[in-house]
């Protein structure tokens, strides 16, 4: 019985080192994606959302409490 399970953890193990594992990825909400255009375009509007348009350094506080 212990043979078996072993060799089921063997073929788990050698199947997951088989699949091709993509390069470069992002996590974004919990959700892998390798679309290096659409994860650029997510990084872009991220940045738009946190920028602040006004001199005061602290105006993305203002933003954070609505």
């Amino acid at each position: 019985m212990a043979a078996a399970a072993i060799i089921a953890f063997l073929i788990v193990g050698i199947q997951k080192i088989a699949q091709p594992q993509p390069e470069c990825y992002a996590v974004i909400d919990g959700k892998v994606y390798t679309d290096q255009e659409f994860v650029h375009n997510e990084a872009l509007d991220a940045l738009e959302d946190v920028s602040a348009d006004s001199e005061d350094p602290f105006s993305a506080l203002d933003m954070m409490k609505q």
